[in-house]
């Protein structure tokens, strides 16, 4: 699986990212990088576990930057609107 072709902006180390913290690309406006390519360094631990706790945080900043902002999301059913 390959990491560290997405990772963060690291500025203690000098390092170039291309997300930020909220996993978002520079330079775009509502592009996200949610999987293993954001890790920086290979861990030494099975990958599943913690590419679950990824995409946990980035459900919470998606939905904290939903709450934020003025979009207004519908859902269609068969029923209808929601």
């Amino acid at each position: 699986m390959p990491l560290d072709t997405c990772r963060q902006l690291n500025i203690t180390l000098r390092m170039p990212g291309v997300v930020d913290a909220h996993l978002k690309v520079y330079d775009t406006s509502n592009v996200r990088v949610v999987d293993a390519s954001i890790m920086p360094l290979q861990i030494s631990a099975h990958l599943a576990s913690t590419l679950y706790g990824i995409a946990e945080k980035a459900a919470d900043l998606i939905k904290a930057d939903m709450t934020k902002s003025t979009y207004k999301v519908t859902f269609q059913h068969e029923i209808g609107e929601f």
